[in-house]
């Protein structure tokens, strides 16, 4: 029963990692191509000083200060940096939940889970704590969810 247990939340441990992983690079790339649409409107708005640019250029400037303004917005918005903490916070959750696992399979290896038996009533504290990292765990998309679980033969 334990071995169940622990092999089903290593795989949520290394799922929400992976997606703690992907909000952070989604994050960095919001954020790079923020900084690159501000930094090449920045520079228009200085070339342009003291002369009078084409109207292109001019339009071309304020759609990417538009762009820019959208892009930022976006970022603050999709909240991909609060998603990664939270992710990691669950993995780390059922992590701490997977080495108590192994520790109680470490002191009671012939446990069964059987009422009154040695180490019952930590596998229950410990169910008890799984069940209140799944409520508390930010949702994995099914999508993303059956990707991982083929590709790690689940």
């Amino acid at each position: 029963m334990c071995q169940v247990l622990s092999d089903t939340k290593a795989e949520k441990l290394s799922s929400h990692y992976d997606m703690a992983e992907m909000y952070k690079n989604r994050h960095r790339f919001f954020g790079i191509v923020v900084v690159l649409v501000t930094a090449i409107v920045g520079t228009s708005v200085f070339a342009s000083l003291g002369k009078s640019p084409e109207s292109w250029i001019q339009i071309f400037t304020g759609f990417l200060s538009i762009a820019a303004v959208v892009l930022s917005s976006l970022q603050t918005f999709l909240g991909f940096s609060e998603y990664q903490s939270q992710h990691k916070a669950s993995a780390a959750g059922y992590g701490s939940c997977r080495r108590d696992l192994e520790l109680l399979i470490m002191k009671f290896p012939e446990a069964t889970g059987k009422s009154g038996e040695a180490g019952t009533m930590e596998l229950e504290l410990i169910k008890k704590s799984l069940d209140d990292l799944d409520k508390a765990s930010p949702t994995i998309p099914d999508k993303i969810w059956a990707s991982y679980a083929n590709e790690k033969n689940i």
